[in-house]
């Protein structure tokens, strides 16, 4: 497709899949997005110059949420990776309890992003915590080394992945003062180059030697093609816990 058929496919299938789903039971997205990093090809967006895929679909995906829901509150819980297929693929989770927006204060907020990243901005908040349901929940977005909007240590994968579990670290605490990322069971790493799984398993066990939680890794590119690594987790909050 073209950039600009692109976008439009997306807005297409965001605003299908969002208009059957109450705004306020969309608990998480999965983005998987094909050719994510390839140049955009259209005007609006020009080729060669920054503009690439994910730029086009985060634009498609905002102006869904805004032909469904106007001018959202919150967004939510995502991740946006790519893969070798020649389809955007979408998952949505959603479900009775209710999510409430956390911020990560290292960061800048997704939706404040500069024209830098795209004439219109990842509709998407760093984490949240549920509730409303049995058991309350956290959900941490896709997350890696940006601090602020932008990437650092392009090239490092050990000071990437180190300034990774940083962000992670904050925003679990954001979630819930007395939690760690390794109190949260399931973890999803994303990983353009797989030959650093070990990198990530060490690094995960000098911080925290006595965790129990599920590490799967994938093979994807991520949204900016600086990045090396992406993480996301999701787990039972302090509540939860306590009880």
């Amino acid at each position: 497709m073209t950039g600009e058929t692109f976008e439009s496919r997306t807005r297409e299938a965001y605003r299908g899949l969002l208009s059957g789903v109450p705004h306020h039971h969309l608990l998480r997205a999965w983005n998987f997005i094909p050719g994510i990093n390839d140049d955009a090809g259209f005007a609006t967006v020009p080729a060669g110059d920054g503009g690439d895929r994910y730029m086009v679909f985060n634009a498609g995906r905002y102006k869904a949420f805004r032909d469904v829901h106007g001018t959202p509150e919150w967004f939510p819980v995502a991740s946006g990776v790519g893969h070798a297929g020649p389809d955007l693929v979408l998952h949505l989770l959603h479900g009775e309890g209710r999510p409430r927006p956390v911020d990560n204060p290292r960061q800048v907020m997704p939706v404040d992003y500069s024209s830098r990243f795209g004439d219109l901005p990842p509709a998407f908040v760093r984490a949240a915590t549920v509730t409303g349901v049995e058991n309350a929940s956290v959900l941490v977005s896709g997350t890696a080394s940006v601090v602020g909007e932008d990437s650092l240590h392009a090239g490092s994968f050990a000071r990437q992945l180190e300034e990774t579990l940083d962000n992670l670290e904050t925003v679990v605490a954001s979630c819930a003062p007395h939690l760690v990322p390794a109190d949260l069971g399931d973890w999803l790493v994303y990983l353009p180059d797989p030959a650093h799984e070990a990198c990530v398993r060490d690094a995960v066990r000098r911080r925290w030697p006595d965790h129990r939680m599920r590490i799967e890794v994938r093979a994807q590119r991520l949204c900016r093609p600086e990045l090396m690594v992406e993480i996301e987790c999701a787990g039972g909050s302090a509540s939860e816990r306590s009880s």
